[in-house]
């Protein structure tokens, strides 16, 4: 593992997503999709690839247009209630009481989607949370993270972005910021950002005069 220059910068905020970033929820999207897949007739193979996006694109590209609506309808209650089993991302916690106020959310899940995934997961929420239904694009494209970035009073340069999904680090990057990528759901091979760690546990956050740093036991900027 190695941080790359992430040490040695500074940021203004730090833009986590949700799913697989700050709460474990893989089963319970499992589940989700799965019962949702099957009552629509959906094979698995139409939902590969759509890890980080909002669940109206995943309609929109799996569901013919006269059934769209009935179908995001019945995957919104399903992923509303399926949260038996979801609990906070090692080092999750820490991370979101070491940023505080220059913390946001920007994730593809809607709201109360969202703010479940956080009760059941035991986090509280930021200040700043950017959902699916805020943005008019979804990830890849940089809308979530640029929203997230004005709602906190940050430059954009100056932000960095952590991701689990590939679709999330180019978001990143088209909005101009940094990416440090999870493998909690997808290898590293994968993920074309700055810096990849496991998970939160591998990394510190340090609010300072000048900015964020960050920092993980043993590791030094390369």
């Amino acid at each position: 593992m190695n941080l790359g220059s992430l040490p040695t910068q500074r940021f203004d905020a730090v833009i986590l997503d949700l799913d697989n970033t700050l709460v474990d929820s893989q089963e319970a999207l499992v589940a989700a999709f799965g019962s949702w897949a099957r009552e629509y007739r959906i094979s698995p193979d139409q939902l590969t690839g759509r890890a980080g996006w909002r669940t109206r694109d995943i309609v929109d590209a799996a569901i013919e247009k006269p059934r769209r609506a009935e179908a995001l309808a019945l995957i919104d209650e399903l992923e509303l209630t399926t949260t038996e089993g979801i609990t906070a991302i090692p080092g999750a916690v820490e991370a979101l009481s070491a940023l505080h106020e220059v913390a946001a959310v920007a994730t593809s899940s809607r709201r109360p989607v969202a703010l479940a995934r956080l009760a059941a997961a035991g986090l509280e929420p930021p200040r700043v949370m950017v959902s699916g239904e805020d943005v008019e694009r979804g990830k890849p494209e940089p809308d979530a993270f640029l929203l997230a970035a004005r709602r906190l009073d940050a430059d954009p340069a100056r932000c960095l972005v952590v991701e689990d999904a590939p679709a999330g680090v180019e978001a990143a990057h088209r909005a101009g910021m940094s990416a440090l990528a999870l493998t909690t759901s997808t290898p590293s091979a994968d993920l074309d950002a700055e810096a990849v760690v496991t998970d939160l546990s591998e990394v510190s956050f340090t609010v300072g005069r000048d900015g964020v740093s960050i920092t993980a036991p043993g590791v030094t900027a390369g």
